[in-house]
């Protein structure tokens, strides 16, 4: 009876060191996935005109990195909350 146990074990093991060899390795995520997120805040009651000309900078300084091809930018978006922000163009 413990052979049979023994045998079955190592046959488990066979598989799972099968199925690691095999495995895509395009279904295992890369560390690096080539984005950042970088959040930029300004003072409360800064206007949207404030915020414009700061992500302007921001974004002249990140496309002046050579590892940096393109980039996005989101006004009035915060991390640390759900609601509008007063930055933000579609508030009121």
């Amino acid at each position: 009876m413990p052979l049979r146990f023994l045998i079955l074990y190592a046959l488990i093991i066979g598989l799972v060191v099968l199925f690691f060899v095999r495995l895509p390795a395009s279904f295992l995520p890369a560390e690096d996935q080539g984005y950042m997120i970088v959040n930029v805040q300004l003072p409360p009651g800064a206007t949207v005109n404030r915020t414009v000309q700061v992500m302007e900078q921001v974004e002249g300084f990140m496309l002046k990195q050579p590892e940096v091809q393109s980039m996005v930018s989101v006004l009035g978006f915060s991390f640390s909350g759900r609601g509008r922000t007063p930055a933000s163009p579609s508030s009121r």
